[in-house]
């Protein structure tokens, strides 16, 4: 599917979004946030972060968090307690090493053709020590494992969430 087809159907669907997949999202950020700690202070972003639903189950002491979405009526929905900011996993929109903490559930830009450049973004914007945690459909995970190793990130092992498979990768 085109990107900017997606784009658009997030569009139509931000104000009936979390009615309709927090519960079906709501697993997998918890399988994620038990397996990555978020430090006090440390700089965490949510990318492809849409309403905000992982923002919201950031331990409390966590510094203010970036949600980036490419959907503008997605993030006006995202918690206030956020910065809210238009961009995708493409050409995010966050300087060099300025993230400790980076989520990507279900990461819809990480299809097989598409990936090798949203990853260079990722790496890209994590700090040295950083980590990542992604997620993305199952039917989407083949050869990921070899493309975060090409993009500089150290993937630990794969783990089912949901529809999801996933990984912790440290930079």
């Amino acid at each position: 599917m085109d990107p900017e087809d997606i784009r658009r159907a997030y569009d139509r669907s931000a104000g009936g979004y979390d009615a309709r997949f927090a519960a079906l999202q709501g697993p997998k950020y918890d399988a994620v946030l038990a397996r990555v700690d978020v430090p006090p202070g440390a700089r965490v972003a949510d990318l492809g972060g849409g309403t905000g639903l992982l923002a919201r189950r950031l331990p409390p002491r966590t510094r203010r968090p970036v949600v980036v979405d490419f959907s503008r009526p997605m993030l006006a929905h995202a918690p206030s307690a956020a910065d809210r900011v238009q961009g995708d996993l493409r050409r995010l929109p966050l300087r060099d090493a300025s993230v400790d903490r980076a989520f990507a559930i279900t990461a819809l830009l990480l299809a097989p053709r598409a990936r090798a450049g949203a990853l260079l973004e990722v790496a890209r914007v994590l700090a040295p020590g950083g980590r990542l945690a992604l997620t993305v459909l199952a039917d989407e995970a083949a050869g990921l494992e070899d493309d975060l190793r090409a993009c500089g990130l150290r993937p630990g092992e794969r783990f089912t969430c949901g529809q999801d498979v996933g990984w912790i990768c440290d930079r």
